[in-house]
């Protein structure tokens, strides 16, 4: 299952189509009938999904229900005469790539791409030595994947990073992942009862969330990451986030370092930054970075005494999830 881009619709898919449950009633408005389920990927312009099966992989026109392409993979493979030397692939989800021109999968054991408009029979491969595990679900920028269960691989530098807080497993019920529209955090779920974890994607470590006793093997969050969706078996749950406000704290200090409140997450048209600080401090900065790290935004330069200090900055032409 995924939102829509636009966030309007939830769609989801079973062996007799396409669904599209409106995004604030969840009630179905819409659907395609289409011969084969499988994972959903959207285009970078919405109007193209992929529906990635185990061994196959077709592109269809969202608004004609026409299918573009289809693109065969092997799910199997054999290592000796015997029945138990046969083996399954276990390919998993797939993705456009951020101008639509490839296919992003895994073929075999190896990571590869498809220029599926121009050459649908052979895939590039990228990386091989991939595990037989599926991928479950990539950033929103293309920077990283998930592989069964919470592996989150970085695919430029192709290894599997270290995230604090989470231990790796493997499962063969998660089916996906889900993710903020920055990228900036990307849930997985964790081996304790398979309920949701949150990991924020640049400090490598888990954000500290209300505990949550249920399974989700499938996930979603909507454009605004303000919906969470979460499914298991026949039935999909829908829960309505609320995003808490962050400290900052160095490693290993024991100092009381100033409080930083960022408010509201989600944001849509501004953001309050509070700093709450015990000592006075002479030179202070606060700044807003992008996401390699260049200053987009300064917002404060100079002196804080004891207290409480609040500014006021616009999201546009930020975007602060």
């Amino acid at each position: 299952m995924a939102f829509t881009p636009d966030g309007k619709y939830l769609l989801t898919i079973d062996q007799t189509g396409i669904k599209f449950f409106n995004g604030k009633t969840f009630k179905c408005e819409r659907s395609i009938s289409y011969g084969w389920s499988g994972y959903i990927a959207f285009s970078p312009d919405e109007s193209i999904l992929a529906f990635a099966a185990e061994f196959c992989i077709s592109i269809v026109d969202i608004q004609k229900g026409e299918v573009l392409a289809k693109l065969s993979r092997p799910n199997e493979y054999w290592i000796g005469p015997r029945q138990s030397d046969h083996h399954y692939y276990w390919n998993g989800k797939v993705t456009f790539s951020a101008d639509g021109k490839y296919i992003i999968v895994k073929y075999q054991n190896s990571l590869a791409r498809w220029d599926w408009q121009n050459e649908p029979t052979k895939p590039e491969i990228f990386t091989t030595n991939f595990g037989d595990s599926k991928i479950i679900g990539f950033s929103p920028d293309k920077k990283y994947l998930v592989q069964q269960s919470n592996y989150q691989w970085d695919m430029a530098e192709k290894k599997v990073l270290k995230i604090e807080g989470l231990l790796n497993f493997t499962s063969g019920n998660s089916q996906s992942i889900a993710a903020t529209e920055n990228g900036s955090c990307i849930a997985v779920i964790s081996q304790e009862n398979q309920s949701p974890s949150f990991i924020n994607v640049f400090s490598k470590r888990l954000y500290t969330t209300t505990p949550q006793k249920y399974t989700a093997y499938f996930m979603a969050l909507s454009q605004d990451s303000s919906l969470f969706a979460s499914g298991i078996g026949g039935a999909v749950l829908v829960w309505r986030l609320s995003w808490g406000t962050t400290h900052v704290l160095e490693e290993k200090s024991t100092d009381k370092l100033p409080e930083l409140k960022v408010l509201p997450q989600p944001a849509k048209s501004a953001v309050k930054i509070i700093v709450i600080n015990s000592m006075e401090i002479p030179a202070a900065e606060i700044k807003i970075n992008d996401m390699q790290g260049a200053i987009v935004r300064s917002i404060y330069s100079g002196s804080f005494g004891v207290g409480e200090h609040s500014f006021t900055c616009p999201v546009y032409p930020l975007a602060i999830v």
